[in-house]
């Protein structure tokens, strides 16, 4: 069949009559590998030499990955060690070692016994106003019967005894500690008047099912002989009308910070004194010996 075709015309059939008319064209098979003068420059650089003993070779264009793959190789793993959390401070601590102590001239020294109510991991009452009712205590009864007092024990009362309200509580505060040969003292947040309204600074409470059993209360609004007062009730004293006296609830001329107690009270303080050895209910301390010389 002759077909009349223009230059252009003829030679785009001459190709597509050679390759066939079904499909694409088949794609060409490939050359034998170039010489070396044809060859990229990529292609001519040496090989990489030998990796050494905790090396990692890696090929490919990404530089980045050569250092990540070395650092994932070399690090070591970390040990995790666990930690134990520190303990919690003892919000008590130094109640008893860093209170005063008994001077050792003294020829009686009785023991107390703290009782500290603990609240949001703090006591109503930090050591500082703790020392200083306990020395002033030691300086009133030091001057009238030679006593002195040292705390031998503390422990920590639960936030729900903050607040003593009723006779009952009272009752309940010491109960469960009551012990004898020392005097047992509670410092608590409040101390309701449970024969009016208002609040006291301080009571020395008898157990109502077992009235020898007794302690001293002492509220945190306590003033710095309140402690003092309560352990006068303690040796037996009532309140009084001496001017000088600490037990005289009523007014005098003399400021609280000069209260003592009157001759008088010393006298009944030192019969009950040595009742309270006698009984057992209190129990001298030990003294430094005396010294030979």
């Amino acid at each position: 069949m002759a077909v009349a075709l223009t230059r252009g015309r003829t030679l785009a059939l001459a190709l597509v009559l050679a390759g066939g008319c079904s499909g694409p064209p088949t794609p060409a098979t490939p050359s034998a590998a170039p010489g070396p003068a044809e060859r990229p420059a990529a292609a001519l650089e040496p090989a990489p030499a030998a990796a050494e003993v905790g090396e990692a070779v890696v090929t490919g264009p990404a530089a980045g990955a050569e250092v990540e793959a070395e650092a994932s190789v070399a690090a070591p793993p970390v040990a995790v060690v666990p930690v134990s959390p520190a303990p919690p401070a003892d919000p008590l601590a130094g109640f008893v070692d860093d209170t005063p102590r008994c001077p050792p001239e003294r020829d009686a020294c009785f023991g107390i016994h703290l009782h500290v109510v603990v609240d949001e991991g703090a006591p109503v009452r930090d050591l500082a106003w703790v020392s200083d009712q306990l020395a002033r205590a030691e300086e009133r009864f030091g001057a009238a019967i030679d006593v002195g007092f040292e705390v031998v024990a503390v422990d920590a009362l639960p936030a729900e005894q903050r607040d003593i309200v009723t006779r009952l509580d009272r009752d309940k505060l010491g109960r469960p500690h009551f012990s004898r040969g020392v005097v047992h003292v509670f410092v608590v947040g409040s101390l309701a008047d449970v024969d009016g309204p208002g609040e006291i600074r301080g009571v020395h409470w008898r157990d109502r099912a077992a009235t020898e059993r007794r302690w001293v209360i002492v509220s945190s609004i306590a003033g710095s002989l309140t402690l003092t007062h309560e352990l006068g009730h303690f040796f037996s004293l009532p309140h009084s009308r001496y001017p000088v006296s600490l037990m005289n609830k009523g007014e005098s001329p003399i400021p609280w910070s000069e209260r003592a107690f009157h001759p008088r009270e010393a006298q009944r303080m030192k019969r009950a004194r040595a009742q309270m050895v006698a009984s057992g209910a209190l129990k001298l301390r030990p003294r430094p010996a005396a010294d030979a010389g």
